[in-house]
C-alpha cells in the first residue's frame, strides 16, 4: 500500500509539473505574440551624419533684382525615420535678413528676405545639419488595423484631389476599384496599388512635374509621378495618403543638385507608413531618405527651394548642392535622445548578428529555448524603443539601457555556447573518422600480409 501511494504522490507530482510548465509556456506565448502585435516598427542601421545644403543665386542681368526671397524648407525632426538638428545657417552677403517660418503641414522654413541683388552679383544661403538616422522596417498585421475615422482631420484632408494629385479623375477612380476589387483592408488596397505601378510604371526622368493622370495614361514617369500616382489611387479608394519630399543619397558621402520625392499612407493604429516605389522601398525606408515637406501649400511649388523677386524679366541663375558625410558617434553626444536611440539600436543589432551566427552553427537546433528567449528579448526591446520615441522620452531609453546590454550578452554567449558545442563535435567527429581511418589502414595492412602469406605458401 505505501510503494502505491507513494508512485501515486510521483504521478500527481509529475502532472502537477507538466501542467504548471505549459501554463507557464503559454503565457509566456501569449505575452510574446501581444508584443508582437503592439510592435509598429523596427530601427536598424543607424548612422550620424552631416548634411549641409548650399544654395546660389546669381544675377545674370544688367539691372538690379528687387524684392528677391529665397525660401528653404527644412529637414523635419521625424522619428522614427530620423533626427534633425540645425548647426548653423550662414549667407554671404550681410543685407536683408532671415526668419524662420511654417506651414499648416508642419513644414518649417527658413526665409531670407535679400531685397536686392546688384548685377553680376552672387548670394548663398548655406545650411549646416547633423542628422541621426535609421533604416525603418514597419511590422504591420493586417488584422490590428482598425476602422477610419473619416470625421478627423487627416481623413479629410489626405483624401482630396489636389494639384498633381488628381484623386476624382474618372479613370484614375476606375483603375483604382479595379485594383482593389473587393478588398476592405486599407494595407491590403495599398499594397495592391504598390505593386500595380511597379507592374505598369516605366520609370522615365521628365524635365517638369507631370502628375498623376499624366502617369496613368502615359504609363511612364520618374519619382515624382511614381509618388503623385501612388497618392492619388489611394485617395481614389479612401485611403489617406500625401507626398513626401527632400533628399536621398546611395552612400553616405556624396554631393547631388537635387531632391527627391516619394509618399506615404496612413493606417489606424500605426500611422503614416512610407512608400518609395522608385527604390522599391515599400513599408520600409533606408537611413539615407531625409524628408523637408510633407504635402505642398497651395502657394509653394514643387521644389525644395523657392526664390522670387518682383521684376521677373531679370535673368537669374539658381543652383543647389546638397552634400553628405557620415560621422562617428561621439559627435552626436550632445543630442540626448537621438544618441540614446543610437547606442539602444546598435545593440539590438549587435545581438541581432551574434543570434544569426549562433543559428548558422546549429543553435536552432540545439538551443531552441535559448534562440526563442533572445529573440523575445529582442522584440521585447524594439518595443521599449517604440515607445520611448512615440512618447519623446529619452528617460526611459535610459532604463532600458541595462535591458539591451543583457540582450546583447546573452547572444553572445548563446553564440559562444555553441561555437563550443561545435568544436566539440568537429572535434569527436574528427577523432571518431581517425579512428575508423586507422582502423581501415589496419585491415588493409591484414589483408595485404594475408595475400603475401598465400602467395608465398600456395
Amino acid at each position: 500500500m505505501r510503494g502505491k501511494s507513494q508512485k501515486v504522490i510521483l504521478a500527481l507530482m509529475l502532472i502537477f509539473a507538466i501542467i504548471s510548465a505549459s501554463l507557464v509556456m503559454s503565457v509566456a506565448s501569449f505575452t510574446f505574440k501581444n508584443q508582437k502585435s503592439l510592435l509598429k516598427f523596427k530601427l536598424r542601421n543607424p548612422t550620424g551624419y552631416n548634411l549641409t545644403h548650399v544654395i546660389t543665386i546669381t544675377n545674370l542681368g544688367v539691372f538690379p533684382i528687387h524684392k528677391a526671397v529665397l525660401k528653404v524648407p527644412l529637414i523635419g525632426n521625424s522619428t522614427p525615420f530620423h533626427f534633425s538638428f540645425i548647426e548653423k545657417i550662414e549667407r554671404n552677403m550681410n543685407y536683408g535678413f532671415i526668419k524662420m517660418d511654417s506651414d499648416p503641414y508642419l513644414n518649417h522654413y527658413v526665409v531670407w528676405e535679400i531685397g536686392e541683388i546688384e548685377p553680376k552679383k552672387q548670394v548663398t544661403l548655406k545650411i549646416i545639419y547633423t542628422l541621426v538616422s535609421f533604416h525603418v522596417y514597419f511590422q504591420i498585421n493586417a488584422g490590428n488595423i482598425e476602422k477610419y475615422d473619416k470625421s478627423s482631420e487627416i481623413y479629410q484632408l489626405y483624401t482630396q484631389p489636389e494639384d498633381y494629385i488628381e484623386s476624382n479623375d474618372p479613370e484614375i477612380i476606375r483603375v483604382a476599384q479595379e485594383i482593389v476589387g473587393n478588398e476592405t483592408n486599407p494595407y491590403l488596397k495599398a499594397m495592391g496599388i504598390a505593386v500595380f505601378i511597379e507592374d505598369n510604371i516605366a520609370y522615365e526622368m521628365q524635365d517638369q512635374e507631370r502628375g498623376a493622370k499624366w502617369a496613368l495614361t502615359n504609363r511612364k514617369g520618374d519619382c515624382s509621378e511614381y509618388s503623385y500616382l501612388f497618392t492619388a489611387l489611394c485617395r481614389a479608394v479612401g485611403i489617406p495618403a500625401r507626398i513626401q519630399a527632400g533628399f536621398s543619397f546611395h552612400t553616405d558621402d556624396e554631393i547631388m543638385d537635387q531632391g527627391h520625392m516619394w509618399a506615404e499612407y496612413y493606417l489606424e493604429n500605426y500611422g503614416w507608413i512610407p512608400v518609395d516605389l522608385t527604390w522599391s522601398q515599400i513599408n520600409q525606408l533606408d537611413n539615407l531618405h531625409f524628408s523637408s515637406l510633407q504635402t505642398f501649400p497651395p502657394d509653394y511649388p514643387y521644389d525644395n527651394c523657392y526664390f522670387y523677386y518682383s521684376n521677373l524679366k531679370i535673368e537669374a541663375s539658381f543652383q543647389q548642392k546638397i552634400g553628405i558625410k557620415r560621422i562617428e558617434p561621439e559627435y552626436i553626444q550632445n543630442f540626448t535622445m537621438a544618441y540614446q536611440t543610437y547606442l539602444a539600436v546598435s545593440r539590438i543589432q549587435n545581438a541581432e548578428f551574434f543570434l544569426s551566427l549562433a543559428k548558422f552553427l546549429g543553435a536552432n537546433v540545439f538551443f531552441i529555448s535559448d534562440c526563442q528567449r533572445i529573440e523575445q528579448m529582442i522584440d521585447e526591446n524594439d518595443l521599449n524603443i517604440q515607445f520611448a520615441l512615440e512618447n519623446n522620452d529619452s528617460q526611459s531609453l535610459l532604463l532600458t539601457k541595462s535591458q539591451i546590454e543583457n540582450l546583447e550578452v546573452a547572444a553572445k554567449q548563446l553564440f559562444l555556447k555553441e561555437l563550443m558545442l561545435t568544436l566539440t563535435l568537429i572535434v569527436i567527429i574528427a577523432i571518431i573518422i581517425s579512428v575508423l581511418l586507422k582502423r581501415g589502414r589496419k585491415e588493409i595492412q591484414k589483408s595485404e600480409k594475408l595475400e603475401s602469406n598465400e602467395t608465398i605458401f600456395p
